[in-house]
């Protein structure tokens, strides 16, 4: 089965699928609550506790129906590329490049790689400061 070449302008996001969704889930369900309100005589309450539990509701569903509506387009109109991943170095390479780094660091007087993780302003855990006492 050879798939039809697809045209840059024939892909489009489907709207009424959002529609569909604000729809059902605060539209309609807000409108019946405000009904019932109305018919009922308890004008605000009904509307408001519609309110509170569509809203949050319906900004999810909206979300995920318009986020998945652009995956689709976009899976449509820029597939996935292979990852090309780089070799990995065996473990003797690395501790020869480690070796060197030091040996190149005591020679140049520079610190080493990692040598960084001591800051002399450190507080000790269980004692006071490195400064302290000292005029």
């Amino acid at each position: 089965m050879t798939l039809a070449p697809i045209r840059m302008d024939a892909v489009r996001i489907d709207v009424r699928r959002g529609v569909r969704a604000l729809l059902l889930t605060l539209v309609i369900p807000v409108s019946l609550a405000l009904a019932v309100d109305l018919a009922a005589g308890s004008l605000p309450w009904l509307t408001v506790v519609a309110s509170l539990i569509c809203l949050p509701l319906a900004a999810i569903v909206v979300n995920r129906t318009v986020l998945a509506e652009f995956d689709r387009v976009v899976a449509l109109l820029a597939p996935p590329q292979e990852v090309v991943a780089e070799p990995e170095k065996p473990a003797e390479i690395e501790m020869q490049e480690g070796v060197e780094g030091q040996a190149a660091a005591e020679l140049t007087g520079q610190p080493a790689r990692g040598a960084g993780d001591f800051i002399p302003t450190d507080r000790p855990l269980g004692g006071p400061s490195f400064t302290e006492g000292a005029q």
